[in-house]
């Protein structure tokens, strides 16, 4: 199955889903050339990382595709970056049967996930007091929250960061943000989600 779900914002934010259905010979049909990933590995693990890892490029490819060349790397923390376009930030994530990415220009993060029936039951490693306000009771609450802090882990770019005591979820009516605060690093992020039968996306950019 094709693009499932695209959603443009302001900032040059494009938000993107696939759901997996094909082989990977149907992927690899669809991979596009301008997609230049220095960071592939030589061997996946299993052949459903590799589809995987197909169908989160394809929509790369998709959403840059005005760009003739878009070269990927990874940081020395697993960020995933492009080495030749300069002000694009991109962020990838996939579940077994869906796939998704952000692209914008500014810094970026997106988590997809199915729905964890172990939500409820690890949601004492990833929410703070405050969190536990409004997101300990409502199981979809809590999983918005693990995958805003998910988000934020990525956008952080480095790997000594606590869920609890690092980073806080404030919900306010309908609109969710993020606060990275770990020594002089104090930063905002604007948080927005969709929510399916089949997934929770969140995504969030950085405020400027």
């Amino acid at each position: 199955m094709p693009l499932t779900w695209q959603y443009e914002q302001p900032q040059g934010t494009q938000i993107a889903v696939w759901e997996i259905t094909e082989n990977i010979l149907s992927l690899e049909k669809k991979l596009p050339p301008n997609i230049i990933d220095q960071s592939k590995p030589e061997l996946f693990a299993h052949p459903e990382n590799y589809r995987q890892w197909l169908a989160t490029r394809i929509l790369l490819g998709t959403l840059l595709n005005d760009h003739p060349k878009v070269e990927l790397y990874k940081t020395d923390f697993g960020k995933l970056m492009i080495s030749n376009l300069y002000n694009i930030y991109i962020s990838v994530s996939h579940t077994q049967t869906h796939a998704a990415v952000s692209v914008s220009n500014c810094n970026t993060g997106i988590v997809i996930e199915t729905k964890l029936e172990k939500v409820d039951r690890i949601k004492h490693k990833f929410l703070n007091e405050e969190e536990k306000n409004w997101a300990s009771i409502n199981a979809e609450d809590a999983l918005m929250v693990w995958c805003s802090k998910e988000c934020l882990y990525k956008l952080y770019e480095q790997k000594a960061l606590d869920f609890i005591n690092h980073i806080t979820i404030q919900k306010n009516d309908t609109t969710f943000v993020g606060h990275i605060h770990k020594g002089d690093y104090q930063k905002h992020f604007n948080l927005q989600h969709r929510h399916t039968k089949d997934y929770m996306l969140v995504w969030a950019i950085e405020t400027i």
